[in-house]
């Protein structure tokens, strides 16, 4: 037998092969994944056949069948499979896993990760194929929370494999509670804790030293109830066998109506997600007793809540009954001849072979053929021939059982074998793993669990308890070993706060392997530290009776907790004055206020000492008494002078004075100087009566309080709000005028401007600001004796100019001030320039120059409002402009010609407008023809022409600019022409060249002159 193997667990291929096997009667057994096959010897002879079968089936381990083969190759090793991040992390975490493992052969290795859970569906998922890096990253962004396994596998060239699995918890960003549910039996609704896949939620989940507590209000309103399970039900009776379909359906009711959703789990991971619908389908693949949970929640909470959201019951599903074979299977006739190619006749060519148990050798009786050697071995296991088997890359054995199998010695050599099956053994079924104590429980508690499970032939049963959780470090440990007892007691301590998984194995001897399990079941405890509260009261005793009445709590005081790592919390005080610190832990803590200003407290330490054990603290109160009051106030001025502070500016160095008596009668009398924000106050008073007032001063008038005094009555409280309003009795006025000339004076036909801002300041801040009227005046009243300055806010294409420094200083002694008048004019700039346009492109271009003494007007609206000259350049400007859109004209003097528009319009917004150009040309031309003197009568005689001749033109122009040489050549008759030419003296002469003489003119060149006759 030879065994091929791929790199996936589950596929195997193993090749028999028989030859000459001449027994009697010999059967040949094959147990393979639960089929057997019968053949005959003649039949087994030189018949190869290849059959797939599952490395995972069931094999029992007491019987084997040893096929021969060389030392095998040595599979790699596992040692670590671990996380950057410790369990259990937040959905969305980014985990890196990495898997080391060993080879003995030093082979290559190729490792293949998957993921099992919640988000999986129960079923593994490739998360990276095979591949030699040994690390992949798992983003759980679209994960669902819950309980996953990661597993590696390993596997070098000669196709060893190995394998490591690993446990992660994923938790929701705002983990909901979680409390574990009781299963319910097939009849009967029994309370029984059952396996949960998500934790509940506990007061430290983080397992750090101390949880921050929170600070609730005494009064909450009534919180949304969660929805409440009533039922789970399935539409057939266990048990039922494997391949059955089961539907289950969950009913469950909400006592506000909000929209609930349903979750399904099997044995305690996720098979479905939140839906509306209350119903699952379960297609049952393998036997044994599992859980069905159902989980509900609402709208209104992010999972399930308590016993009320989660509800379970148990069911069994059983293994088919064995199907035996119709017929009995024939066996070999003893006197079976050989066909003409000298080979036996195989067994049954027409029809499949017989479907038989499998049978020991040691049962049948068999006969030794003449001259054959016998295929048995001394323990009466068929054993093929060395000589017939290749070499394996491993020991392989293959199990043959006689336990349930009676062979029946054939009455002649014609007549089949009768094989008489017998009930296979069935596994045991673990139908509940439940708890003495109800989840949650305190350290210290000790918790009884019990495994209830069932044998059909009442097998003994032995049991393992496992524990994984905080004290584990989230590994599955060994509690208590296989033992007959069902049941193990959990002590818990401090260190076994937050989720607990304790999971129970079971088995019956007749058919897990050495160290495996039948059956196992999985339930979840929460063990939480025991979370207490320190309470109490600050009042103020006012009547000295040691009892908090009506009117003397004191809200709002802030009460500090220290807690045992020396970290502190703070709550302030409600209305009724009580607070409260939540969800402590056992310790020592110590608890006071924050003591304001005049105040004292009961106790005289100012705090307690408190040791939190076993019980709630509360009347940790806090008795407070006021010694000393203060009244307080602010003195303002009261610009708009109508008695209300609306944001107007404080006064310093203002005496407020009190006088009064205390209530033993013992006069008081103060006086304070106001500070520079205009606030005063005065402590230290006892209860009495009290007249606060201001003392006066020139040229100020009161505007608040009306009676110009205030009387206070102190008795249990501060007093504040005494405010002392004035404004003075002086005031500033002037107008704002345009300065058309920019003279810096008002003259007479200057208009008055209205709308303009004007800004009143005094030590360097603007106290007010107010606007000119339409005849253009502002003026500032109420104003008390000082320095203050007046300015003008600035607005573009403005400046002032007047006055000449931009403001005034004025000096607001005993009489009001006037004739403070602002002069404004343009301050925008619109230039251009007149240029010679030489070759008539409209464009100014660099050697063409500027025109002086040009002419140039502005207008605004239709009328000049000035008139300028360009200069030596030809450039013009207006300046001091105001804004608005001016239109700028260029008259055309005789001769000249414009190449641009004769007008420019332009809205400057900036301090000057640049480009406004005008470009003109002349109206006079100068040509000529050169020509070749071919007879030398030293005429131009016709055809006489001569093309392609350079000629040049220089000059002045009659505003004495010299122009840039022009370059013409002549045309085919030998003609050319110079154009646009503007007034001026010019010269027009040839280029020369080798070989030519030139004849005429006499002086080689001609002058040429054009009259100016008016400007430009």
């Amino acid at each position: 037998m030879q065994k091929s193997k791929s790199r996936y667990k589950n596929e195997s291929t193993f090749v028999f092969q028989k030859k000459h096997l001449n027994l009697f009667s010999v059967l040949a057994v094959l147990m393979m994944g639960g089929i057997f096959l019968a053949l005959s010897a003649s039949a087994a002879e030189d018949w190869p056949f290849d059959v797939a079968e599952n490395d995972q089936a069931a094999l029992d381990s007491d019987m084997t069948m040893d096929a021969m083969a060389p030392a095998a190759n040595q599979p790699p090793t596992v040692t670590e499979l671990e996380s950057d991040k410790s369990s259990p992390q937040e959905v969305g975490s980014t985990i890196k896993w990495t898997a080391r493992a060993e080879d003995p052969e030093k082979e290559p290795l190729s490792y293949l990760f998957q993921v099992k859970g919640p988000y999986t569906q129960g079923a593994w998922r490739t998360m990276a194929d095979w591949s030699s890096d040994k690390s992949f990253i798992w983003d759980t962004g679209s994960y669902s929370a819950g309980d996953y396994e990661i597993r590696v596998q390993v596997a070098d060239q000669s196709m060893g494999e190995a394998e490591k699995i690993a446990y992660f918890r994923l938790d929701e960003t705002e983990p909901s509670p979680q409390v574990n549910v009781v299963p319910v039996e097939e009849e009967t609704f029994v309370p029984n804790p059952v396996v949960s896949p998500y934790p509940e939620q506990t007061s430290n989940p983080d397992q750090t030293p101390y949880q921050e507590p929170t600070i609730v209000p005494q009064e909450q309103a009534p919180q949304n109830q969660p929805p409440t399970l009533s039922s789970l039900l399935p539409d057939k009776e266990s048990p039922q066998q494997t391949g059955s379909t089961v539907a289950w359906t969950a009913s469950a009711e909400d006592l506000e109506g909000d929209p609930i959703s349903y979750r399904f789990l099997l044995n305690g991971t996720p098979v479905s997600d939140w839906q509306t619908e209350g119903q699952w389908i379960w297609t049952a693949g393998e036997p044994g007793t599992s859980t069905v949970t159902v989980q509900a929640k609402d709208s209104q909470h992010d999972g399930p809540q308590g016993e009320s959201g989660n509800l379970s019951r148990d069911f069994t599903i059983t293994s088919p009954a064995p199907v035996m074979a119709e017929e009995e299977a024939p066996l070999a006739a003893e006197n079976e001849t050989e066909n003409e190619t000298g080979r036996e006749q195989p067994l049954n060519e027409t029809g499949p072979v017989p479907f038989v148990p499998p049978v020991l050798a040691e049962n049948i009786t068999t006969q030794q053929p003449e001259n054959e050697t016998n295929a048995t071995n001394e323990t009466g296991l068929l054993t093929p021939s060395p000589e017939t088997v290749e070499p394996e890359e491993e020991n392989l054995t293959t199990p043959v059982t006689a336990e349930n199998v009676t062979a029946v010695e054939p009455a002649n050599e014609t007549e089949a074998a009768k094989v008489e099956p017998v009930a296979a053994n069935q596994t045991p079924v673990l139908n509940s793993l439940t708890a003495d104590l109800s989840s949650p429980q305190i350290p210290g508690s000790s918790i009884t669990w019990t495994a209830d499970a069932s044998d059909a032939e009442n097998d003994s049963l032995s049991y393992r308890f496992y524990l994984s959780g905080p004290a584990t470090g989230g590994e599955w440990q060994v509690a208590a070993d296989w033992s007959a007892s069902n049941s193990w007691i959990q002590k818990t301590t401090t260190s076994d706060a937050g989720e607990n998984q304790v999971k129970v194995q079971i088995r019956d001897g007749k058919h897990a392997a050495e160290d495996g399990y039948d059956s196992e079941a999985t339930a979840l405890f929460t063990i939480n530290e025991q979370l207490l509260n320190i309470s109490g009261t600050a009042y103020q005793d006012k009547n000295g009776n040691i009892i908090l009445d009506d009117g003397e709590a004191l809200s709002g005081w802030t009460i500090k907790l220290t807690l045992p790592d020396g970290s502190e919390l703070s709550a302030l005080t409600g209305a009724d004055g009580a607070y409260r610190f939540q969800q402590l832990k056992a310790g020592s803590y110590k608890v006071g206020p924050e003591i304001p200003s005049g105040w004292s407290v009961e106790p005289a330490s100012g705090s307690y000492d408190v040791d939190l054990q076993g019980a709630d603290v509360s009347d940790r109160n806090f008795v407070g008494k006021l010694s000393a009051f203060s009244i307080s106030g602010m003195k303002y001025n009261d610009l708009d002078g109508n008695g209300v502070k609306d944001g107007e500016p404080g006064m310093e160095g203002w005496t407020i004075k009190l006088s009064g008596t205390t209530l033993d009668n013992q006069a008081v009398e103060k006086e304070v100087a106001t500070a520079a924000d205009g606030s005063y106050k005065f402590e230290s008073l006892s209860p009495g009566t009290y007249a606060v007032s201001e003392v006066e001063q020139f040229g100020w008038k009161k505007t608040a309080p009306a009676e110009g005094t205030y009387t206070v009555s102190l008795s249990d409280a501060d007093v504040s709000d005494k405010d002392f309003g004035n404004h003075g009795s002086w005031s500033i006025s002037g107008s704002v005028f345009l300065d058309s000339n920019g003279n810096g004076a008002k003259d007479a036909d200057e208009a008055a401007q209205a709308g303009w801002s004007v800004q009143l300041s005094r030590d360097g801040a603007v106290i007010n600001a107010t606007t000119t009227g339409q005849d253009g005046t502002y003026a500032f009243k109420n104003l008390a004796p000082g320095q203050y300055t007046i300015s003008q806010a600035a607005q573009e294409g403005w400046k002032i100019s007047l006055p000449a420094e931009g403001s005034y200083s004025v000096d607001l002694a005993n009489a009001d001030v006037v004739g403070k008048d602002f002069g404004i004019t343009g301050d925008l700039t619109i230039s251009g320039q007149k240029y010679y346009d030489i070759n008539g492109n409209g464009a100014q271009d660099a050697d063409e120059p500027g025109i002086p003494g040009g002419d140039v007007s502005l207008v605004l609206d239709g009328k000049v409002v000035a008139n300028t000259t360009t200069d030596d350049n030809g450039v013009y400007t207006f300046d001091n402009i105001l804004p608005g859109t001016y239109t700028i004209n260029d008259p055309v003097p005789s001769g000249l010609v414009l190449t641009t528009p004769s007008t420019v319009t332009v809205t400057p917004t900036g301090s000057t407008v640049a480009k406004a150009n005008f470009g003109l040309v002349g109206m006079n031309a100068i040509s000529g023809m050169k020509f070749n003197d071919k007879n030398g009568n030293g005429a131009k005689d016709a055809g006489e022409g001569e093309s392609g001749w350079d000629i040049v033109l220089t000059g002045n122009t009659w505003f004495g600019k010299p122009l840039q040489p022009r370059t013409t050549t002549t045309a085919p008759d030998g003609s050319y022409k110079f154009d646009k030419l503007i007034p001026g003296s010019y010269k027009v002469s040839e280029t020369s060249r080798t070989g030519w003489t030139q004849i005429s003119p006499a002086g080689g060149s001609h002058t040429v002159d054009f009259i100016f006759r008016s400007p430009p």
